[in-house]
């Protein structure tokens, strides 16, 4: 029979009170509303329920399970409340009753129907009789949920919490869609869970397959897929009371015909279901963890928590030697695992939770053997090393043991991924790679990979060596693919390019070279074999299968590159002749037939020639004979120096110097033999090579530091600024070696042979024209932070002070010192040539530096500052100055005062001639303008007959505008032919000149005459003195050839650019002088009468 409902409700009511509205919190305690669905399911499953079915229509949800029915104490318990109305407060999972309160977010009157139980409950905790359905069986449990709020309106609901039947439909059928198999994973009985959302259903089934006492393969199925896990359980005992277990699940695909543990991202911690408590694991954690009401968070200080989470380690220590005896702790199992990249951020509260089981994982991965190794087992950690996957075909474990000398039974590399291939069969990246590098970080397990391989070629030579001889052809190539891969090796198509050139460089002269005979060699010394090349004991061949055999086209070629940057070369003409170099032309070993000294020299100079980049092959090898009074000695190129009858350099005679003062000079060399001469080959040819493999031809400066003797040593560098030299300082000077010991030797030559002291005159001279301009510097500064302080180099102090440049005057030739040397005096044609554009382009530097010609110069200079001085005095030279400073010296000897002398010469010369006066014209288009009309405009000239033709009358005042511009600022009207002042004034104060016509022809039989003027106007007219009118008159209009002096005249004032007019009047070479206005004026009117018709048409 069910229980007494009435005496229940009375007894809560005494309890908890009649205001059901203070209960609103624990009635929302859920974030998430539809929470109740896991909760309604745990207590099922605690009542051992193994189906459950959840059926929503549009008014009610019905829940029907399998479980135990339920007996009076559960009706109290899902009838009562708690004390505790806090969502932080921990509560213990399994109590009945606390969750399902949840669901009166949804209804005001749950209903419940169970074994003899059939109630409803209202007013939250109250309960009353429900009819217990038709044909319902008493051993199944129903729980129906109506969508009642709005109707029952419930105090203890919050009204606008109040949820509309549709409202209440779509949010519980969210949350059943979303239920997944993972709802199944950890309940204790439930085995199938269904539910029916209007025509939607799904259905979930789990399978249990028991490995052990607490190991369970799980498989959960939904019609169309199913997930496989492994379950680890462990039962926790705390205060003598055991608890429900904790729990490890792993996920289990099933992968080429093999199961195989995968991670499982973004999963949350489970208390029987998930919480929202993210552990950042890849694996799922269970247990019985006290939550909030909610039973959405847990707390890490919780005791009883952290008590789960030592026993879930100690779960975890044991599963991990299961995995590995039951083949599942492969390396791809390493993924899972918890590493830095995958657990929660050190800033989150629970981070130290979940680390206790990171570290326990790392401790047990480092001194157990669990980690995968290469060579099948396990081993622990902290023995092992990782190989990377590059190298993992070259590297074994014994070759790892060999390399460090270790024990060759034991384990030494991790295991690693095997690559995968997707549909197209092409190599793709594991996306579990990073995943699993992380969690070996986290083991501390030390890389072994190029660089450590690389570094134990110069640590351990030998054991490398010993280490080659043991790997086959196929792992030479491998090896050789891996290194220049390594190298960043890349062809320029002049040079290997290396992205670590010393490392290259190491390496060949490393004796990594695999050869034919089964000996290894540096690459410079190794050769490729061809088909058609014998066995030649002189050229050790590369073994061909290293860089040829098998399949992989690209690492063979990679293999064959490497060879190449290292200097593993063809058989070519490069090779031959460094065959012919080592067998023939080293120290002791010269002992050949002048034949074969002959062919060897055309083949190292057709070589040279072809490839000058070759010459430096010759560097080392004695391929000369040389000059040393007799026969035998050979030398290396940089003792040899050319001179006479090769190449006249005069290096013979520095060389010689050098000789007399220390035959044992490093810097001496001595000259190539002249038998060279008779051997028949191109001499112009043999100087090129020579010159090309270092035989001096000429002295080069050196760069030094400044020494202390240096003449400017303390302006350069004890005066220089700053408290100490740091690595930013400069100090830089140049010199020839022994430059001063033969230099300061060409005047003792002179005493000796002077054409010996021009030779080694000659050969500083051309030496200086060879020589950059930096080596005329010296240059200091103690750092940085301060300006250099520059001065001249010990080179150009030793030229500037020696007495070495010729001068030649007739058949005499001296030496001076550059500061007294001219150009004048250089023998150029005696080999001292001037520098083309001196003193302007940069090749005469150094002439400039040495001080060439300096003394010269200064008087120059000297010169013509006082010739300039001279000038400002008013004389026209120096030497017309200093004819008058004699001058005045015999003035002063004879006591004649100089004031004297200038008075006589004074009134003498003071007749000057008056300032002639100016008038400009200002616009000369408008004054033309003028001009032309008025002479347009004036009156014709009037002839009469009278004793003879006169003129009639005039019409204009030409005298006005004469005085006008003839009379200047001073008051003073001039002539304009002699140019003085007009002789005297008339009684009314004004000048008595005569205005004569410019242009005018005597009569002839009383004729009228052709008048150059037929117009009056006032600029045809002349103001001249009495005198010059009278001259002009008659040699204008009288004398013989007046008519060709006018028409001369005439010409020349029309084209005239100059005021002065030439003319001739006699004897007389004089000029008409005119003002700007009257010329232009002039001008103007003689145009106008030239081109008449013209002229009126421009006016009009």
């Amino acid at each position: 029979m069910p229980s007494d409902y009435k005496a229940i409700t009375e007894h809560n009511k005494v309890q908890l009170g009649e205001d059901t509205s203070s209960r609103r919190d624990q009635v929302s305690m859920y974030s998430d509303p539809t929470h109740f669905v896991y909760e309604l399911l745990q207590n099922a499953d605690d009542y051992k329920a193994t189906e459950v079915l959840f059926k929503l229509s549009k008014g009610d949800l019905v829940i029907e399970h399998n479980g135990e029915p339920f007996k009076e104490e559960n009706v109290k318990a899902i009838t009562y409340f708690s004390k505790s109305t806090s969502r932080e407060d921990l509560v213990k999972t399994g109590h009945f009753g606390i969750g399902f309160k949840s669901v009166f977010a949804f209804t005001a009157t749950p209903i419940i129907i169970s074994g003899a139980e059939h109630f409803k409950i209202y007013d939250l905790y109250c309960i009353e009789e429900y009819p217990y359905p038709e044909g319902f069986s008493h051993s199944h449990t129903c729980i129906i949920l109506p969508f009642n709020h709005k109707s029952e309106r419930p105090n203890f609901v919050e009204e606008h919490k109040f949820r509309s039947k549709e409202e209440a439909y779509r949010q519980i059928s969210e949350c059943l869609l979303e239920l997944d198999m993972n709802t199944l994973l950890f309940t204790r009985n439930i085995r199938k869970i269904r539910w029916e959302v209007g025509d939607q259903s799904e259905c979930y089934s789990r399978e249990d397959d028991e490995m052990d006492s607490n190991t369970r393969l799980t498989t959960i199925k939904d019609g169309k897929r199913e997930k496989g896990y492994l379950v680890f359980s462990k039962i926790p005992t705390w205060k003598n009371e055991e608890h429900k277990p904790v729990e490890i699940a792993f996920a289990l695909d099933k992968l080429d015909k093999q199961y195989q543990l995968s991670p499982i991202d973004g999963e949350f911690l489970h208390v029987l279901f998930p919480t929202t408590e993210k552990t950042g694991l890849r694996f799922i954690l269970n247990g019985p963890y006290r939550t909030n009401p909610a039973r959405e968070t847990i707390s890490k200080k919780d005791d009883f928590n952290l008590h789960l989470m030592k026993v879930t380690c100690e779960l975890m220590k044991e599963l991990l030697l299961k995995l590995r005896d039951r083949k599942y702790l492969i390396v791809q199992f390493l993924s899972i695992l918890p590493n830095k990249e995958n657990t929660l951020d050190k800033k989150d509260k629970l981070w130290d939770f979940y680390n206790l089981l990171r570290n326990t994982i790392v401790h047990e991965f480092r001194n157990k053997k669990l980690t995968p190794t290469k060579g099948g087992g396990h081993a622990a950690a902290s023995g092992l090393y990782r190989v990377n996957t590059e190298l993992s075909d070259l590297i074994s474990d014994e070759d790892l043991a060999m390399l460090l000398g270790q024990d060759c039974s034991l384990p030494l590399i991790v295991d690693e991924l095997s690559q995968r291939r997707d549909e197209k069969g092409r190599f793709v990246q594991d996306p579990n790679a990073q995943f699993i590098d992380n969690f070996l970080d986290a083991l501390h397990i030390p890389n072994w990979n190029m660089d450590q391989l690389i570094n134990m070629f110069f640590v351990q030579p030998e054991m490398i060596k010993k280490w080659l001889a043991t790997k086959s052809v196929e792992d030479h190539q491998v090896l050789y693919a891996l290194i220049y891969d390594f190298l960043g090796l890349r062809w320029t198509g002049t040079y290997w390019y290396s992205s670590d050139n010393s490392l290259k460089n190491r390496l060949s002269d490393f004796p990594i070279v695999r050869c034919s005979d089964g000996t290894y060699k540096v690459g410079g010394k190794c050769f490729f074999p061809s088909d058609d090349m014998e066995a030649d004991d002189r050229f050790p061949y590369v073994l061909k299968d290293v860089y040829s055999s098998g399949q992989n086209d690209g690492q063979k070629s990679k293999a064959q590159d490497f060879l190449k940057a290292i200097k593993v070369r063809p058989i070519d003409e490069v090779v031959e002749i460094e065959a012919i170099l080592n067998l023939r032309y080293v120290k002791g070993t010269i002992k050949l037939r002048e034949t074969y000294h002959k062919q060897d020299l055309e083949r190292f100079i057709a070589l040279v020639e072809k490839e000058p980049d070759k010459a430096i092959l010759f560097k080392d090898y004695y391929i000369f004979e040389l000059d040393k009074g007799g026969s035998g000695t050979w030398w290396f190129p940089r003792k040899a120096f050319l001179d006479t009858p090769y190449y006249n350099t005069g290096l013979r005679t520095y060389h010689a110097l050098l000789a007399g003062v220390d035959e044992n000079s490093e810097i001496r060399r001595l000259a190539i033999s002249p038998k060279y001469e008779k051997f028949g080959i191109d001499l112009e040819k043999l100087v090129e090579f020579a010159k090309a493999i270092g035989v001096q031809t000429e002295l080069d400066a050196i760069e030094q530091e400044i020494p202390s003797e240096h003449p400017e040593y303390s302006y350069l560098v004890t005066d220089a600024l700053g408290k100490r030299v740091t690595y930013t300082s400069r100090n830089k000077d140049y010199n020839i070696p022994q430059f001063d010991t033969f230099l300061f030797s060409v005047p003792r030559l002179t005493q000796i042979d002077k054409m010996i002291a021009l030779d080694a005159a000659k050969l500083i001279w051309q030496t200086m024209c060879s020589q950059p301009d930096n080596c005329l510097e010296a240059r200091f500064r103690k750092s940085a932070s301060y300006p250099e302080r520059v001065g001249a180099s010990s080179l150009v102090h030793i030229l500037r002070q020696g007495l070495w440049v010729p001068q030649k005057d007739g058949d005499t030739i001296s030496f001076v010192c550059p500061c007294d040397a001219s150009r004048e005096h250089l023998p150029e044609k005696d080999g001292f040539p001037w520098p083309k554009g001196y003193p302007h382009d940069a090749g005469e530097a150094w002439l400039k530096a040495v001080e060439f010609g300096k003394t010269a110069k200064e008087q120059r200079e000297e010169y013509i500052q006082r010739d300039q001085q001279a000038k400002i005095l008013g004389f026209d030279s120096s030497e017309e100055a200093e004819k008058y400073a004699e001058l005045h010296r015999l003035l002063k000897s004879e006591k004649v005062p100089v004031d004297d002398v200038i008075s006589q010469y004074s009134s003498q010369n003071n007749n000057t001639k008056p300032d002639f006066p100016t008038s400009t014209v200002r616009n000369p288009e408008l004054r033309k303008k003028r001009v032309l009309e008025q002479v347009k405009n004036a009156s014709e000239k009037a002839y009469e007959k009278r004793e003879r033709t006169e003129r009639d009358k005039r019409e204009i005042d030409q005298r006005t505008s004469l005085i006008e511009w003839y009379t200047n600022e001073s008051g003073e009207m001039i002539c304009q032919i002699c140019k003085e002042e007009m002789p005297f004034k008339k009684t009314d104060g004004e000048y008595y000149f005569k205005a004569v016509e410019a242009l005018t022809t005597r009569f002839k039989d009383d004729e009228l005459p052709e008048n150059h003027f037929p117009k009056e106007y006032e600029a045809q007219y002349l103001a001249l003195c009495p005198g010059c009118e009278a001259r002009y008159d008659y040699f204008a209009r009288t004398a013989a050839g007046s008519i060709k002096l006018m028409e001369e005249l005439r010409d020349q004032l029309m084209n005239s650019d100059d005021l002065e007019v030439p003319v001739c009047l006699g004897e007389l070479e004089t000029s008409i002088r005119f003002v700007e206005t009257h010329l232009h004026d002039l001008k103007e009117v003689l145009y106008y009468y030239e081109n008449s018709q013209d002229s009126e048409e421009s006016t009009d």
